[in-house]
């Protein structure tokens, strides 16, 4: 075997294991996906913070990426928990919507 052959398979057996990574990911986080229970966090978040209907109503784009960022959200738990909890701080730690929210609180 000359050089080229070798490189070829090897960067064949690269590609391969690079595509079985990236497939394991997608099928661990479609479980995820397809095990949650569909409720969407988001609304009773802003609420707790003060956050009106009519204050995000106007900023569409920026509550369609924090609508997209709760539903794929992995702390669904952790934001059910603080949500019982009826405490007002500390989601900042696990929310990947908390600058979007704080931001809409203070506007």
């Amino acid at each position: 075997m000359d050089a080229a052959s070798v490189n070829g398979i090897v960067l064949g057996m690269g590609a391969i294991l690079l595509l079985a990574i990236i497939g394991y990911g997608m099928l661990v986080e479609s479980r995820r996906m397809l095990r949650d229970d569909g409720r969407l966090r988001l609304r009773r978040m802003l609420a707790r913070n003060g956050v009106r209907s009519a204050a995000v109503a106007t900023e569409y784009y920026e509550t369609a990426r924090a609508t997209r960022r709760c539903v794929a959200c992995a702390d669904k738990a952790r934001c059910d928990a603080w949500l019982a909890s009826h405490r007002r701080e500390g989601f900042e730690a696990f929310c990947p919507n908390a600058a979007f929210i704080s931001r809409t609180a203070r506007a």
